[in-house]
């Protein structure tokens, strides 16, 4: 044999193929799944004689089974082209997210079909890394936060993560009209279901991530577009991820088009209503009482049930959810944290009462207002770009 035609073989190609197989299962993510498949051909080879089992066990590597759940519902979710009628979101939101009785959605078995599961749950980390930045540097958290306390156990991260999937499924039921029909995905009674379904804790963790994404967007769109915010939330996270990493973006015809049949609302008005119907429902009850109300909870940590309770027997959480007003401790996440954290922070030994309440509204609506030269230029420029961009696609379209 001619010496030159020799082809010298990696280690890994010369091992058995049965070997390869147990070496891509245990890779930890589905995006390094891809890259160990397609290294070489012996092991893509390797990987295809046995994609259906190694993909399935890679996936759930790499999201655990609760969190896997809502991430095929809300995979499942927005594969509906077409707006939600009041049946079809029933359907969808008893059949797969009732904790009584949920119905499994079944896991990706190709790797085609899993690569956007995975790039999402990349996604969510993205925005989960940010939440959690905001929420441990925000001036309205607990006086005994400290740096060196701000490492996240695992239980806490899946908390913030679900939560963020959660929002996700939300805007792909209800997201709002469309050009032809303004009114499309309002519906009431589907929404009251959805929220229904989750105990009031899990609820507050819900409005904890929407208003965070508020708060974000309101830094990028205030002024000429600030009716839009509702719209722009509606859309779901890799739209929002898309507009916080380059706001000019919405000077597009793309992104522009649709702001002219905009919502007024979103999320906002369903929390509000469900806040001060779990509250009031509840209010008799003490928490032994409400944690027997919602016996399918999976979380086995009691510091969202802990915080949520040490936060309605106050006086002042009473006037706020009667009066529609924004809940305070959203703006540090206080029903994301384990028990041992709230314990360490000092937070149910604390009463919070009214005046610390509203104080911290009134400081938001100080700041908001200094920052209003700031969010009129931003919004100017804004104008101008897009008035610069329709003039030059006009002209284009004139010339012969």
């Amino acid at each position: 044999m001619d010496p030159e035609k020799i082809i010298h073989k990696s280690r890994l190609e010369c091992l058995p193929t049965e070997l390869k197989q147990l070496i891509l299962a245990a890779i930890p993510d589905v995006m390094s799944l891809r890259s160990a498949a397609l290294c070489c051909w012996s092991m893509y080879q390797a990987f295809m004689g046995a994609e259906k089992l190694i993909t399935p066990q890679v996936l759930t590597s790499q999201l655990n089974p609760e969190l896997l759940h809502y991430a095929l519902v809300a995979h499942e979710a927005a594969k509906y082209t077409v707006p939600w009628t009041p049946e079809t979101a029933e359907a969808f939101i008893r059949r797969l997210l009732s904790k009584s009785n949920p119905m499994l959605v079944p896991k990706p078995s190709r790797l085609s079909e899993a690569l956007p599961i995975a790039g999402f749950y990349n996604l969510v980390q993205h925005f989960v890394d940010d939440f959690v930045s905001a929420m441990f540097s925000t001036p309205f958290g607990p006086a005994n936060q400290e740096q060196g306390s701000w490492a996240l156990s695992s239980s806490e991260v899946n908390r913030i993560e679900i939560a963020f999937y959660r929002f996700e499924i939300y805007c792909k039921l209800f997201k709002g009209g469309t050009d032809q029909d303004p009114f499309a995905g309002h519906l009431p009674d589907q929404k009251e279901i959805f929220h229904k379904m989750f105990p009031p804790w899990e609820n507050e963790q819900l409005a904890c991530v929407h208003d965070y994404l508020l708060e974000r967007v309101k830094n990028v769109q205030e002024g000429i577009y600030h009716g839009c915010i509702a719209y722009h939330l509606s859309q779901g996270l890799s739209y929002l991820h898309t507009l916080l990493s380059n706001p000019l973006i919405i000077t597009t015809e793309d992104y522009d088009r649709p702001l002219r049949s905009t919502q007024l609302w979103f999320l906002e008005h369903s929390l509000i209503d469900i806040a001060a119907r779990q509250y009031f429902t509840t209010e008799s009850s003490n928490i032994a009482e409400v944690k027997r109300a919602f016996p399918h909870t999976s979380d086995l940590d009691t510091g969202p049930i802990d915080v949520w309770d040490w936060a309605r027997r106050s006086r002042a959480y009473r006037p706020l959810v009667s009066n529609e007003r924004p809940i305070p401790l959203r703006k540090w996440g206080y029903v994301m944290w384990d028990r041992a954290r709230l314990d360490g922070w000092g937070v149910l030994r604390t009463t919070w009462g009214e005046r610390e309440a509203y104080s911290v509204i009134q400081v938001m609506e100080i700041q908001r207002a200094q920052d209003k030269d700031l969010i009129d230029g931003i919004a100017q420029e804004l104008h101008r770009e897009r008035t610069r961009l329709y003039r030059e696609q006009c002209r284009r379209l004139r010339r012969p």
